[in-house]
């Protein structure tokens, strides 16, 4: 087939629609550095990326690395293509100084992964059949893009983390990349059934993206984080604290009322699910009662790949839209959740004490509300309640802390609290893996209940 054929515009009118319709959808005005020089340069290192993949790749094959369909999954493709783009992506967002939003770092992740995965499927337009080239358009470039947005959050993490364990997020990030990338490629090679695989992988990293987007809405930029002394996890654990305290005092004043589990379906999601049903049930029923037509018209496509394309896509497109968005917040916050786990601590000094209320641990270290945070100084002596289990002697220090002498009984007081984060000075890993399990075996038993009884 030649490169100037009309029908291989097809490969790149998707390609595009589908690199568009995810910036369009995730370009908005919380963006800090959007400008036209670095989308520029964003889209040229991209197309460098795939430059270096295949040297890379050259290596591998002058290494001795066999090509087999495992190493081509594992290693010459997601290997090769999700440390590059790693890599050029944190060049990329350092060199221009994008390291002040979580968001943009999903942006231009997205970006750098749509062109990276455009210009990739350019190289394989004369290699593939043309349905087996259909199927990789519209799954491999959002795959790439998806990739790329997870990729820039976790790689922006990195880059304004303060703590030396923020390397933690490169490789959280590249083995969610690399994983997701290697079973694609691995259903690929394996063809027939396994095709369906592939759509059910890009629902899973697109759910993935849009909780990570979520997440770096709600936290500040760098430079707002500099300003009050706080590393992104010191503060996470702050907002986690305040967000417990709130929904505690707003759950005293707010009337008792039944809440369901689902928000209620607008019309656009109606039109849109049914739109994606319909065209995925013709095409199911135009194969099982019309086969020979089926086959006449689309001509040399295997059986699964129709499957993938035109029957389970578009469910899974109508399942996605249908369900996003859709949980309601408020049924886990009041159903569910019901009052936080409350763990009391009893905290002291040398010259001072104080007993507190803790809702959230992690191994790192907790946010705390005390009256007298500024009289903790130094060495701290940590006495944990959790249920009806006590853990002792264990030890911290303060590493930030916020001072409020608001009226007592004032509305601002409700909301504005003093309080110290405490860092441990070990792993309490016997004390967290305990808060954690009766922490949700008692989410688990408020689910049954609000469900079932």
């Amino acid at each position: 087939m030649s490169f100037l054929e009309p029908i291989q515009y097809l490969y790149f009118i998707f390609s595009a629609i589908i690199l568009y319709g995810y910036l369009k959808n995730y370009n908005t005005a919380l963006l800090y550095s959007t400008s036209r020089e670095n989308y520029v340069f964003t889209i040229s290192f991209a197309i460098l990326a795939v430059g270096y993949t295949i040297g890379l790749q050259l290596i591998l094959q002058l290494l001795g690395l066999k090509e087999s369909p495992f190493n081509m999954a594992f290693f010459y493709s997601a290997f090769v293509e999700e440390f590059v783009k790693c890599f050029v992506l944190l060049f990329v967002l350092w060199i221009n100084r994008i390291t002040d939003s979580l968001y943009d770092g999903i942006f231009y992740g997205i970006l750098l992964g749509g062109t990276f995965g455009f210009i990739e499927n350019l190289l394989y337009v004369n290699s593939l059949p043309f349905w087996a080239m259909m199927l990789r358009t519209i799954t491999s470039s959002p795959l790439h893009l998806l990739n790329g947005g997870i990729i820039g959050y976790f790689g922006m993490k990195f880059l304004f983390t303060k703590e030396s364990h923020k390397y933690k997020y490169l490789l959280q990030g590249f083995l969610v990349c690399f994983l997701t990338h290697a079973i694609y490629n691995m259903a690929g090679f394996l063809g027939e059934m396994y095709l369906v695989v592939l759509p059910l992988i890009l629902v899973g990293n697109f759910i993935f993206v849009e909780f990570l987007s979520t997440l770096a809405r709600g936290t500040l930029p760098r430079f707002t984080l500099d300003l009050i002394d706080l590393s992104i996890l010191e503060y996470k654990l702050i907002r986690r604290y305040t967000k417990y305290e709130l929904w505690l005092y707003n759950e005293q004043k707010a009337e008792k009322s039944f809440i369901n589990l689902f928000k209620e379906v607008t019309p656009r999601k109606k039109i849109l699910t049914t739109s994606a049903l319909l065209i995925g049930i013709g095409f199911l029923l135009f194969y099982l009662f019309f086969p020979e037509l089926q086959k006449s018209i689309f001509k040399e496509i295997m059986i699964y790949e129709y499957i993938s394309i035109f029957i389970v896509y578009p469910f899974i497109i109508a399942i996605t839209i249908f369900f996003s968005d859709l949980l309601n917040p408020e049924f886990f916050h009041r159903q569910v959740l019901q009052v936080p786990l409350i763990s009391f601590l009893d905290v002291s000094n040398e010259d001072y004490s104080e007993t507190a209320v803790i809702f959230y641990l992690t191994l790192y270290g907790f946010y705390v509300s005390l009256i007298n945070p500024e009289k903790f100084i130094g060495d701290l002596d940590l006495n944990f309640t959790v249920g009806q289990k006590e853990f002792n002697n264990i030890k911290g220090h303060v590493i930030w802390s916020n001072e409020y002498k608001g009226e007592r009984g004032s509305a601002k007081s409700h909301f504005s609290v003093s309080g110290a984060f405490i860092l441990f000075d070990g792993y309490p890993i016997k004390l967290i893996l305990y808060w954690n399990w009766v922490r949700w075996s008692t989410r688990f038993r408020n689910l049954l209940k609000s469900t079932v009884g």
